[in-house]
């Protein structure tokens, strides 16, 4: 896989561009292909759920943060790629969700 270069210079771009390029190596891992090269998947039913699955998502976060719940993330099973990213941004999570706990990141 060739290294990714990131014209940009805003910090957001970067991260995502660093997060969809990590996503790419554990499905290859995972699924023994790249998306370019899988035409059988139902790409559109897949992007569905998992739209469907991250405004389930984005509402927990909300309601947590309304209810001044603390919420517990715990990371396992990250590729090096994935803990550095993620080790970097627990941070700026816990600013700005006080309630927000980290109990865990294995594999570190």
């Amino acid at each position: 896989m060739k290294n990714l270069v990131v014209k940009s210079e805003d910090k957001i771009v970067q991260d995502v561009c660093q997060l969809l390029d990590s996503r790419s190596v554990v499905g290859v891992k995972k699924y023994k292909t790249t998306l370019e090269q899988n035409n059988t998947d139902n790409f559109l039913q897949h992007a569905l759920e998992e739209a469907l699955d991250l405004a389930l998502y984005l509402q927990k976060l909300i309601s947590l943060k309304d209810e001044g719940a603390e919420h517990v993330i715990e990371f396992e099973n990250l590729d090096t790629k994935e803990k550095e990213f993620w080790v970097g941004k627990l941070s700026s999570l816990k600013a700005e969700y006080q309630n927000i706990k980290i109990i865990n990141i294995k594999n570190l």
